[in-house]
């Protein structure tokens, strides 16, 4: 249950680091703390990747934002290499390179911008829960949904919170 606590947590801090880099306009204190965010989070995220059941959506996850070009900001570097750094440290006893395969293509799709009335998918990344979704019926366990479904609450609700 703390693993997907943790998950949630990753989520709002990452969507925070974004929203600092990328959408906070003016001079604010907030802007000093996007380091220790981007730390926190890629920590956390590590955490997940050595630790957790569902560590290869998350390992997925963090591969298609670099074919994506997402990782673009010094502050998304210092979280990718902290989620990076971590397991490589601890070990992955988790990883399965066949389901991390299964999870890069809808991590990727996840990453992409859809125009006009597909905008909800871009919103509210859709794919990659699908793929848990898909992962669970078919395997039976259910850990990759909601490992990456805490997530999403964790960035979507922190994306809606900055918006309002």
């Amino acid at each position: 249950m703390l693993q997907y606590l943790l998950s949630f947590i990753s989520g709002a801090l990452v969507k925070s680091v974004d929203w600092i880099e990328d959408d906070l306009r003016g001079p604010s204190p907030l802007r000093s703390m996007r380091w220790e965010l981007a730390i926190i989070a890629g920590a956390i995220i590590g955490y997940l990747i050595a630790t957790a059941d569902f560590a290869n959506i998350f390992l997925a996850a963090l591969f298609a934002q670099i074919f994506a070009r997402k990782v673009d900001k010094d502050t998304h570097m210092v979280t990718f290499f902290m989620a990076i750094a971590i397991p490589f440290v601890m070990g992955t006893p988790y990883f399965e390179p066949i389901v991390f395969a299964m999870f890069v293509i809808p991590a990727f799709m996840d990453e992409l911008e859809f125009p006009g009335k597909y905008s909800v998918i871009t919103e509210y990344r859709l794919f990659l829960n699908a793929a848990g979704i898909i992962y669970g019926l078919m395997f039976g366990f259910w850990g990759y949904f909601f490992g990456i479904f805490c997530f999403d609450v964790g960035y979507i609700g922190t994306k809606l919170y900055h918006e309002r």
